[in-house]
């Protein structure tokens, strides 16, 4: 089974554009500093140290050390090539094991039945066409109990419901013909690749129910106060 490949290639360009500027969005002042605690915080409370957890969506391997730091033995898993290689430049050496998804973008990741405690995934699936088939996929790799902990969209959120506006717009088809014809400055002011590419942002109700038909377990859903929702399932 394979995500849209067309879909799929402009994803992994896209981050393959951003791999050497991504670690500056989890420095102290960064967009993201903020997501290590949350990841962090939530598995600390759930699974003891030493816990192998996969981080699903890794990028540039920032929240995977965090979480290693934490005392987790990790494995991190990305679709951009670039962002791969600058994760293994700067943290392989402490033990993290990262892996490419490779050309073909296969939904088929590349570990065996229940071998992980739990997974992690830091706003990644609204980058995908089909979640569930990865939600599958992370159900079977996922030990008996194991959690899975995610972000997604809060659409509760202002910042969301401007941005959903947006994303209906630049994914018109008539309106992303024209945009190919923009001056790069112009594309990149606008930020018209991201809204075509990160439009996968259905409901919170949507997002429990698609866990629940994978087989999760899906903790209570909080109540919104950023812009991503962390969700907790267990196996």
């Amino acid at each position: 089974m394979k995500n849209k490949k067309g879909h799929a290639e402009k994803v992994e360009s896209f981050f393959n554009s951003l791999s050497m500027e991504w670690e500056r969005n989890y420095e102290a002042d960064g967009i993201m500093a903020e997501r290590a605690g949350r990841f962090t915080g939530a598995l600390t409370e759930r699974l003891p140290s030493g816990s192998l957890v996969l981080d699903f969506g890794c990028g540039s391997g920032d929240l995977t050390n965090c979480l290693l730091e934490a005392g987790f033995q990790m494995h991190g898993y990305d679709l951009s090539e670039m962002m791969i290689k600058r994760a293994r430049e700067r943290y392989e050496s402490s033990g993290i094991i990262f892996t490419c998804s490779g050309a073909d973008f296969t939904q088929k990741l590349p570990y065996d039945d229940g071998t992980f405690d739990a997974v992690t995934a830091s706003s990644v699936f609204e980058y995908i066409e089909d979640p569930v088939s990865y939600f599958k996929e992370i159900f079977r790799l996922l030990k008996p109990g194991g959690f899975f902990i995610l972000t997604v969209p809060d659409n509760r959120h202002t910042e969301r419901i401007k941005e959903k506006k947006k994303v209906k717009f630049y994914n018109k088809k008539i309106i992303s013909y024209f945009i190919k014809f923009l001056p790069d400055i112009i594309t990149k002011r606008l930020n018209t690749d991201f809204y075509r590419i990160s439009k996968t942002r259905p409901e919170i109700e949507t997002w429990v129910e698609m866990l629940r038909l994978c087989g999760f377990t899906v903790e209570s859903v909080p109540q919104c106060y950023a812009p991503l929702v962390l969700l907790v399932a267990t196996c």
